[in-house]
């Protein structure tokens, strides 16, 4: 085996963020606008962002449902984290 784990989508709410709610990734299906994009990407229900997060999820069940056909690896999702510094105000 060349893998000893797996992750088929890599990062998807950046992915979905960047692709279908500002249209910056190929293909390029921006919302039609600017104020509608930041909706988007703010509010995951409404919108390409649900519907494309929708799609990833089915995507992903069936990379997985074919790579457990024929390894036996774990299989994940690598998410995206904002890191924060807390700092104490004078």
């Amino acid at each position: 085996m060349l893998f000893r784990s797996w992750v088929p989508f890599n990062e998807p709410t950046v992915f979905v963020g960047l692709t279908y709610c500002a249209g910056a990734w190929p293909p390029g299906f921006p919302e039609p606008s600017p104020v509608v994009s930041g909706i988007c990407m703010m509010a995951p229900m409404v919108g390409n962002y649900s519907r494309a997060m929708a799609n990833v999820a089915l995507g992903h069940r069936a990379a997985a449902r074919a790579i457990r056909a024929k390894y036996a690896a774990p299989i994940g999702c690598a998410l995206r984290q904002p890191r924060f510094v807390f700092c104490a105000v004078r």
